[in-house]
């Protein structure tokens, strides 16, 4: 239940964004949907984008182990996989993130079709999915909205290192946002974001 209410506040604050790119990338989505096989019980691809939360965002190295990208090379070149849709949409954002020219509209498009699917096959949505929405927000210039969907998200993922983060980033400044930073470096002085993002 509090996935969709999620979902739906997702879908409530980026209606008015990324339309027509939006568009471009659902029809594409229907077309590899249309020949995918949907099974929530298969969690493979649930598991690739957990494992991929653990190891790049949540470990204090940021480091993809052999098995993940091994996991990740399986769903690259076997698209006949069980929710090989949810990795086309994570690898379309994957691959367009790295043109230093993406629009934060793609961005948002791509991660509100990726929330709204993972919800429908299997009633959650994945902590880097949440992660990756959250810096599209930001980078859209979206900030208050971004604070508000880290707020959200760290009530589904309290002890998410990168949630607490941005939470701290996305913080007024006062005394409040000096604990937070206060407790950032105390418990996690090691982790990769907290050494290099909180000042």
């Amino acid at each position: 239940m509090k996935t969709k209410l999620l979902l739906l506040f997702l879908v409530a604050t980026l209606n008015s964004f990324a339309q027509d790119r939006y568009e471009t990338i659902k029809i594409a989505l229907q077309l590899v949907k249309s020949k995918t096989t949907i099974d929530g019980k298969d969690k493979r691809v649930l598991n690739l984008l957990e494992n991929m939360y653990n190891e790049t965002l949540q470990a204090n190295e940021g480091q993809l182990s052999e098995a993940t990208i091994n996991m990740y090379k399986t769903f690259a070149e076997d698209p006949t996989l069980p929710n090989s849709h949810l990795f086309y949409l994570f690898n379309l954002y994957q691959e367009e993130i790295q043109n230093p020219e993406v629009s934060s509209d793609f961005q948002i498009g791509c991660m509100k079709l990726l929330s709204g699917e993972f919800v429908e096959t299997y009633n959650t949505i994945p902590a880097i999915v949440l992660i990756y929405m959250g810096e599209a927000l930001m980078a859209a210039n979206m900030q208050d909205k971004a604070k508000t969907h880290f707020e959200m998200a760290s009530g589904f993922y309290p002890d998410s290192v990168p949630i607490k983060v941005y939470n701290y980033i996305l913080a007024d400044e006062g005394s409040a946002k000096e604990k937070m930073k206060k407790g950032l470096l105390k418990r996690y002085p090691d982790h990769w974001m907290v050494t290099q993002m909180v000042k």
